[in-house]
């Protein structure tokens, strides 16, 4: 069982550092010119999207329908630049924090007393990671297909004049009169942005879980020591190996705060925003569409499974320090008459619990997820209260 759930992990770790190589994120000491200059191109198509939106937005001031379209599709842009934007300035703070966890729990797999305790409950991360990865897939899939098949449609059924759609509701300064050749350059620089949104969305996010459930392993792996403390030869190195080993994870701790929280915060702002615009836009459908609903109640999807995954993965980390904290507290200590050692077992028992904050902010937890939909609730029936009273 447990050589099988090592097996899954290497295999998602595998899939996540191909996605990440492909645009340049995945931690590398020592990348060459090539590699730092890759995320800049994708980084370029976003931000174009973005802009090209924010335009959009403007020209359409009086209507409430298209300026939720637009910031929807603005910040779930914005968030793909804020992750990639994030990952590249803490490029060194992230190198670092991958080979601590990394190489650690690479080095824990390989020893078969604890891998199946590390191991535990990873196919409940690993399901909820490929559903997401699945979700954005589709989304993606759907939203470059929409605008392709409507061309295929009017071409052969001779429909006159055609009518060149847009990948993303968005407006330029310079004219994008179709069918010259500033439409095609327009429509496949859109287009291009699939590659960053199908590799970095998932995998960013993935990465954050994945980092959480090495750091829980370690905790594991702690708590393991401690409960079998009585068969070790020496248990004063138990300890100090423990009290290292938790500075550590402090200091993994604070670099994922650093790395992710700027996201998280972004993340738990703009949620509510775009889940409160998704819901109008579905509100605002008079005319059944498959291809749209579908693709709405997709984005809404995989909007809520990215914040599940943040706040879930965080909540779990929390849980696993207090339960190293119960593994200290149920050593035995007292009966080992060892000042020495009885100081180190308060000294870790004064610790609090390992808790991730967004930028310092706010402490993420699962109580999060339920908030952060109550507010998109309220914000959706405020548009609506907003757009009766505008008629």
């Amino acid at each position: 069982m447990s050589h099988d759930s090592a097996q899954d992990y290497r295999r998602y770790h595998s899939i996540i550092k191909r996605l990440l190589l492909t645009v340049g994120l995945w931690p590398n000491s020592d990348p060459n010119i090539f590699y730092q200059l890759l995320p800049f191109p994708y980084l370029f198509v976003n931000i174009s999207v973005v802009l090209g939106t924010a335009v959009y937005i403007q020209m359409h001031l009086t209507n409430v329908a298209s300026i939720t379209k637009g910031l929807s599709i603005m910040t779930s842009f914005g968030t793909v630049i804020l992750k990639m934007t994030c990952i590249m300035i803490n490029r060194d703070n992230v190198n670092e924090l991958h080979d601590i966890l990394d190489l650690h729990f690479n080095k824990m797999l390989n020893d078969q007393q604890i891998s199946s305790t590390i191991l535990k409950d990873f196919r409940t991360f690993r399901r909820l990671s490929w559903s997401f990865s699945f979700f954005v897939t589709i989304v993606i899939l759907l939203t470059a297909a929409t605008p392709i098949t409507s061309l295929i449609y009017q071409y052969f059924h001779s429909v006159n004049p055609i009518v060149y759609p847009d990948v993303y509701p968005t407006a330029y300064p310079w004219s994008t009169d179709p069918p010259g050749v500033r439409y095609m350059i327009h429509f496949l620089l859109e287009l291009s942005t699939i590659v960053p949104l199908f590799c970095v969305s998932p995998s960013i996010d993935s990465l954050f879980m994945m980092y959480g459930f090495q750091m829980s392993g370690q905790f594991r792996e702690m708590s393991f020591r401690l409960k079998n403390i009585k068969k070790m030869a020496d248990e004063r190195k138990a300890v100090r190996e423990c009290v290292l080993q938790h500075q550590s994870m402090l200091k993994c701790r604070d670099m994922i705060e650093k790395i992710y929280g700027p996201i998280i915060l972004w993340m738990l702002v703009s949620s509510a925003i775009i889940l409160c615009a998704i819901m109008f836009q579905l509100s605002k459908i008079r005319s059944f569409s498959a291809i749209r609903i579908c693709l709405l109640a997709l984005n809404l999807t995989t909007r809520l499974l990215m914040l599940f995954i943040y706040t879930w993965s965080s909540s779990m980390l929390t849980s696993e320090s207090e339960k190293f904290r119960d593994a200290i507290y149920s050593s035995n200590w007292p009966a080992t008459g060892q000042r020495k050692f009885m100081t180190s077992i308060l000294i870790m028992l004064t610790q609090k619990p390992l808790m991730i904050s967004a930028c310092g902010f706010v402490a993420i937890s699962i109580d999060m997820f339920p908030k952060t939909i109550n507010t998109a609730i309220s914000y959706f029936f405020l548009l609506k209260t907003m757009e009766g009273k505008g008629t």
